[in-house]
């Protein structure tokens, strides 16, 4: 259960967020197998239920706004370039507008970042010491709550 002094936060605007949505959707549809047998009523019910934790998402969490000034936050990673296995090695546009905005948003307390891309976690030790938040590995979230 979450605390109620901890907030949760969003990213605004959320590029490609429905085409996500709508590609978890077919995602899991095409786990069930044979989606032809599943019938329209499960299928629809599928899709309410991910409209409506959308829904929730907009409730329940602040919104921060992308900061669009990431020349310098980009020269910077430029600059520490590392061998991720993902291309491109360093965080993709969007990427660094999080950060930017992120680094500028005022909160009390240590500020966590969730994440579960290899540009945020393989510049964990950067992040923090330049712009001061912690990455979390999302498959190590389960570690916050003790």
């Amino acid at each position: 259960m979450r605390e109620k002094n901890k907030l949760r936060a969003k990213f605004v605007p959320s590029e490609n967020f429905d085409e996500n949505l709508f590609r978890s959707y077919n995602e899991l549809l095409g786990k069930q197998g044979n989606v032809q047998m599943l019938g329209t009523s499960f299928k629809k019910e599928m899709l309410e239920q991910l409209e409506k934790f959308y829904e929730e998402l907009s409730k329940e969490f602040m919104d921060i706004e992308k900061d669009e000034n990431i020349s310098s936050i980009k020269t910077f990673f430029v600059d520490n370039q590392r061998p991720l296995t993902k291309n491109p090695k360093i965080p993709e546009d969007d990427d660094l507008k999080i950060i930017s905005a992120y680094s500028n948003h005022d909160c009390s307390g240590k500020k966590l970042f969730i994440s579960e891309d290899e540009h945020f976690w393989g510049y964990t030790d950067l992040i923090e010491n330049e712009y001061g938040f912690t990455i979390v590995k999302e498959w190590e979230c389960h570690r916050l709550v003790s």
